[in-house]
């Protein structure tokens, strides 16, 4: 999905921000940016946009080596 593909701005913002985090290996801050990112997405009735988050989130928990957490 590219930022195209988002609903609106904020949820672009969200989640280029969290890549940005991510990359930088603050995944405590990428966390909350996918959070904000998913409630972005039920608010906006986004189903596409809450499924690539929570793709993120596994994501990230497998790469932290909690595969379990999310």
């Amino acid at each position: 999905m590219n930022s195209a593909d988002h609903s609106t701005p904020s949820e672009s913002t969200q989640a280029a921000r969290h890549l940005m985090a991510y990359d930088d290996g603050e995944h405590g801050l990428a966390q909350r940016y996918l959070i904000q990112a998913l409630r972005l997405a039920q608010a906006s009735n986004s189903t596409a946009l809450g499924a690539y988050v929570l793709a993120g989130m596994s994501d990230q928990a497998n790469l932290l080596g909690h595969p379990a957490r999310h």
